[in-house]
C-alpha cells in the first residue's frame, strides 16, 4: 500500500518535494504523503469532484494508524487492508409544478398563452442536466400546471444552480431554442468545472467552511451563475417571445447541504424552493420544486 516508488509514478515525479508539490501538500512525512496520495488516487477513480463523493471540505487527517478526508458527500479513509470510500449524503431536485400568475398582455393569434420552460440543474461539473417542459396550451392567470418529475437523483450536494429560462411559444421552434439554451448552460458549466477541479487537490480546506468565502463566491458569482437571458432572442436568432429567467443557489455552503425548510404545497405535494419568473407584460410563472438530502444508512461503500 504505501509504496513511494508507486507514487512518485502516479504523480511523475521523482523526490518527496516532488510530491509534496504534486499532493499540494504540506506534509513533511512520507508516511502522511503516502496516505493522502492513496486517498486522492481512490478519489480521482471515482470521477472526482464531479463524482459519487463531490467537493472536499477538510484537509486529510491523521491517526496513528490511517488517514481520512471528509467530502461533501462522504469520506475516503486508509485502512490496514486498504483504501475504503463511503457516500454519506445524496441530493436530489424534483421539479413539482407550475403556476401562471399573470398571463401576457398580448396573445397574438390566440386568447390563451403558449408558454414552455427550459429547465437547467447544474452543478459545475460539465454535464448539467437541461430539459425543455412545455409548450403548454391554453394556459391563463391561474392555471397550474403539475410536473411531478426527478430531474436530479443521488448526487453529492455540492454547489449546483437550478436554472429556468422561460419562452412563450409564438415563431421560433421550441426545441431549436432548447438545444441552444444547452449549448450556452454546457459552456458555462465547463468554465466552472475549471473553478471547482481548483478545489480538489489532493489536501487543503477544499470548498468548505475552512475555505473561506473565496472559492465558494468565486463558483456561485462566476460561470455557474453567470448566463443572462436577457437578450438572449437576438442574441441566438430565436423567434419566441423571452419571457424571463431565474437562478436558485442550492448548497453553497459545506455546513448547510440539508433539506431545506418546507415552504408550502402545491397541488398536495411539498415544495421548499420556488422560482419566480416575471416577464411583466410577458407573462409571470411561479415554478415550485423539492430538493432534498438523504443520510444514507448505513454509508454504502463505493
Amino acid at each position: 500500500m504505501l509504496n513511494l516508488r508507486t507514487a512518485l509514478t502516479d504523480t511523475r515525479t521523482t523526490s518527496v518535494r516532488g510530491l509534496r508539490s504534486a499532493l499540494s501538500s504540506e506534509r513533511s512525512s512520507v508516511t502522511e504523503l503516502l496516505r493522502t496520495h492513496l486517498i486522492h488516487q481512490r478519489y480521482l477513480s471515482l470521477g472526482g469532484f464531479a463524482g459519487r463523493l463531490g467537493l472536499p471540505t477538510t484537509p486529510v487527517q491523521f491517526t496513528a494508524d490511517g488517514a481520512t478526508r471528509t467530502f461533501r458527500g462522504g469520506e475516503i479513509k486508509t485502512l490496514a487492508t486498504g483504501v475504503k470510500a463511503l457516500a454519506r449524503l445524496e441530493s436530489s431536485i424534483f421539479f413539482v409544478g407550475i403556476r401562471c400568475d399573470a398571463e401576457s398582455d398580448h396573445d397574438g393569434g390566440s386568447p390563451h398563452d403558449e408558454p414552455y420552460f427550459i429547465v437547467a440543474i447544474d452543478t459545475g461539473d460539465g454535464r448539467p442536466f437541461v430539459k425543455k417542459f412545455g409548450e403548454f396550451a391554453n394556459v391563463d392567470t391561474h392555471t397550474e400546471i403539475g410536473i411531478g418529475e426527478m430531474l436530479v437523483r443521488g448526487v453529492a450536494p455540492n454547489p449546483m444552480a437550478i436554472r429556468v429560462v422561460a419562452y412563450e411559444n409564438d415563431d421560433g421552434d421550441p426545441d431549436a431554442t432548447a438545444k441552444k439554451i444547452q449549448d450556452e448552460v454546457v459552456g458555462l458549466s465547463q468554465q466552472a468545472a475549471s473553478l471547482a477541479s481548483a478545489s480538489s487537490a489532493a489536501d487543503g480546506p477544499g470548498v468548505g467552511v475552512a475555505a473561506g468565502a473565496g472559492t465558494v463566491g468565486a463558483i456561485a458569482a462566476g460561470p455557474i451563475g453567470a448566463l443572462v437571458a436577457a437578450g438572449i432572442v437576438q442574441v441566438l436568432g430565436l423567434g419566441d417571445d423571452f419571457v424571463g429567467q431565474s437562478v436558485s443557489d442550492q448548497f453553497f455552503h459545506s455546513d448547510n447541504v440539508g433539506t431545506p425548510p418546507i415552504l408550502g404545497q402545491f397541488q398536495g405535494n411539498d415544495f421548499n424552493t420556488q422560482m419566480v419568473v416575471n416577464g411583466g407584460t410577458e407573462g409571470a410563472y411561479t415554478l415550485f420544486f423539492f430538493v432534498e438530502t438523504n443520510q444514507i444508512e448505513p454509508p454504502h461503500e463505493v
